[in-house]
């Protein structure tokens, strides 16, 4: 019997799934990476750059808008759209509350919801103002794990809760077991009380058989503190520069860390950026971030073009 005349034979929705099959296992493999953006559709930009130059895996990118303005959210629509990326607008009646930081968490939530629980693959959260600056694989480093990211707690007397920093964060929803009941909350654990992401403690404790895997993060103005040159008002002193080398720092790394304000953090061995505060949360002056923002893009644009 020749192949047309079998696939004539084969039931219709047999014939369907075997050809969607390659989309579906396609779809599974690649990873879902989301970022909830209040204003900046610079950094936005920026994101998509560093993943299409650095990030060594098959992915989607995808956008929750939550600008509480209307000609902020259309910035970030535009952006989205010139960028081809999927932008998800977050209904601003979910905040009851609004603070910065239970924002992010309804935000969290809602995307989780959304997209991320229902894949069956990888899922990536990351700050909007954190940026992949060096080649990298997520599913090899995630590899035998189940989920990845800075472990950070409080402690109070005999008291301790150790919890999931949700600015940068893998998980395989795939093997995540009872992955919907994993939540970013925070204020109040075990009577102490904590940022975004310390109700990750309940799911931890709740699931001791999760494979979790933690990774470093370096603040670069806690460093300088930390050694005798601390009194260095930039770190372009032979011995900063020197010690920036020894923590496996590249010319253009230093040199950026040199221009910029040292409010800022590198991730899991260097591979990643964080600004810091991107949405300015904290009121720095406009003169804080058009330095900083400066030095990003030069340095963005040397390691991009190299």
């Amino acid at each position: 019997m020749d192949s047309i005349n079998l696939i004539k034979k084969f039931p219709r929705k047999w014939l369907v799934l075997i050809l969607l099959l390659p989309v579906i296992l396609s779809a599974k493999e690649r990873l879902r990476i989301f970022t909830t953006a209040y204003n900046r559709p610079d950094f936005i930009e920026k994101q998509a750059r560093t993943f299409n130059a650095f990030l060594q895996d098959d992915y989607e990118y995808i956008v929750f808008n939550d600008a509480p303005q209307n000609d902020m959210a259309r910035n970030i629509e535009q952006m989205c759209q010139r960028l081809h990326v999927r932008c998800i607008r977050v209904p601003q009646n979910l905040h009851a509350r609004g603070e910065a930081g239970y924002r992010h968490m309804d935000c969290i939530r809602y995307a989780l919801n959304q997209i991320g629980f229902v894949h069956e693959g990888i899922v990536v959260m990351i700050d909007s103002d954190m940026f992949l600056v060096k080649p990298f694989s997520i599913k090899n480093y995630l590899q035998g794990y189940d989920i990845a990211a800075e472990l950070q707690g409080r402690r109070e007397g005999h008291v301790e809760v150790r919890y999931l920093n949700p600015m940068l964060v893998f998980m395989n929803m795939q093997t995540l077991p009872n992955r919907s009941s994993l939540s970013f909350d925070g204020n109040y654990v075990e009577g102490l009380a904590c940022d975004v992401g310390g109700h990750t403690y309940y799911y931890l404790k709740n699931n001791p058989e999760v494979r979790q895997k933690y990774f470093g993060v370096l603040h670069i103005g806690e460093w300088k503190k930390s050694f005798s040159c601390q009194q260095c008002t930039t770190m372009s002193c032979g011995d900063c520069v020197q010690r920036l080398k020894s923590n496996n720092f590249d010319d253009a790394a230093i040199a950026f860390i040199n221009e910029c304000p040292d409010d800022i953090e590198f991730f899991l061995d260097h591979h990643f950026l964080h600004y810091r505060s991107g949405s300015n949360w904290n009121n720095k002056p406009a003169s804080y971030h058009e330095a900083k923002t400066r030095a990003l893009n030069n340095f963005l644009a040397k390691i991009i073009s190299s």
